[in-house]
């Protein structure tokens, strides 16, 4: 049984309120406007009614057999009633219907009611728990590796919802802190015992209590999360005395049609992509644009004003009379071998902008601005173009358990 936990408590707006669509020109931005409090969680803000027209904008972009049903997914999931989070989950829900995938939105006063014990837990154990997260990020940075979260003195793991933000919960000189209300340790296990709604955790104790909440015998996750598990053990250790298996997710780029064609017309492979912009423009023009031609018709055309300059005076004392005959002649070689020189100059400045639009199109499809695809590309359009089958597709192509990444040609 796969389980997808929403990330609906998130106060990150800026993470969430907008996607980057594929275009000729590089990723196109369609960001949602936003009022009201920083903070507040994404599970609790409203799209509002300028979602309709990015919507539509969105859905002018989609090309290809699913593009009606994607379309219409978007109109019905994202309106002005629904939340970040709630637009999300039921996106997700029509994408993987019959798929077994089940979608938990943290939010429910139900499970942060079930949950209340392990975030007693962690407020009974603050110190204790800020004194194995410090002894652990001592030990990540001796073996030179980059600690996620920063634990300070004042450190604790819960946030608290107060005035409809989400507001970090600081702990100093036996009390704990929230903005600048100070609150007693009694006082505060009073208010979680009464509204544990308002409770949640840092992203070192939400896998802890996921684990309190599930049975989990994995957690599949992508490189950057599993990144927080290297301080997380120590909270796992420290609350439950146990965590789960963890699993690399699935980490792939596909290639479509359009993009193998374009790789194959420079002779390009992906892995190209990935040694920066200005190689790949080496690459790209390496036989398209023969610059040297150019420099050729330079040297050329001064080589042909010194012939014709060496000409004069031999044929002038030859005869006066064909000066004029050679004032001519010259006027016309100069005149058509500039001619000659612009139409050259005119076709490789087409074919550089020819490679330029593909240089921004093989980028934008494949390794947008300099981040794989999977990390800043929305899906859609890329389920929109391929059909509903691409799911099926990658369910079979895609090495389960691999720690490499995946380049998959469509």
């Amino acid at each position: 049984m796969a389980i997808f936990w929403l990330a609906s408590e998130d106060h990150d707006l800026a993470e969430v309120n907008h996607a980057l669509w594929p275009g000729r020109e590089g990723p196109v931005r369609l960001e949602l406007p936003s009022a009201g409090p920083a903070a507040r969680r994404v599970g609790e803000v409203l799209l509002g009614e300028n979602v309709a027209p990015l919507v539509e904008r969105a859905a002018e972009m989609l090309d290809g057999p699913a593009a009606a049903e994607v379309s219409r997914w978007l109109a019905e999931c994202y309106t002005a009633e629904e939340t970040y989070a709630s637009a999300f989950g039921k996106l997700l829900a029509r994408i993987f219907a019959g798929r077994g995938l089940i979608l938990l939105d943290p939010l429910s006063p139900e499970l942060h009611r079930l949950a209340a014990p392990i975030y007693r837990q962690a407020l009974e154990q603050h110190a204790a728990l800020r004194h194995e997260l410090t002894a652990r990020s001592a030990v990540l940075e001796r073996a030179r590796l980059h600690t996620q979260v920063k634990v300070a003195e004042s450190s604790t793991l819960v946030f608290v919802n107060l005035d409809g933000e989400r507001s970090t919960l600081r702990a100093r000189n036996g009390e704990f802190l929230l903005g600048r209300r100070v609150f007693a340790p009694a006082k505060l296990l009073e208010w979680l015992a009464d509204s544990p709604e308002g409770f949640s955790a840092n992203v070192l104790l939400r896998p802890i209590v996921q684990d309190y909440l599930l049975a989990t015998a994995a957690y599949v996750a992508g490189p950057s999360e599993i990144a927080y598990f290297a301080q997380a053990s120590a909270v796992y250790q420290q609350l439950l005395g146990r965590m789960p298996v963890i699993l690399p997710r699935a980490s792939f780029t596909l290639v479509d049609a359009h993009a193998v064609r374009l790789l194959r017309k420079y002779g390009l492979e992906f892995s190209t992509l990935l040694q920066g912009p200005q190689t790949l423009r080496l690459k790209m023009e390496r036989d398209l644009l023969p610059r040297a031609l150019t420099r050729q018709f330079e040297t050329s055309e001064k080589k042909l004003r010194k012939i014709l300059a060496d000409l004069r005076a031999p044929v002038a004392k030859l005869d006066p009379t064909l000066s004029g005959s050679l004032d001519t002649a010259e006027g016309k070689m100069i005149y058509q071998f500039t001619n000659l020189q612009g139409k050259v100059a005119h076709a490789l400045s087409f074919r550089s902008s020819v490679l330029d639009a593909h240089l921004k199109e093989l980028t934008g499809r494949l390794y947008p601005h300099g981040n794989l695809q999977e990390r800043t590309l929305c899906f859609l359009p890329m389920l929109a173009a391929q059909g509903m089958d691409l799911l099926d597709e990658l369910t079979e192509r895609i090495t389960p358990g691999a720690t490499q990444h995946q380049v998959l040609y469509l």
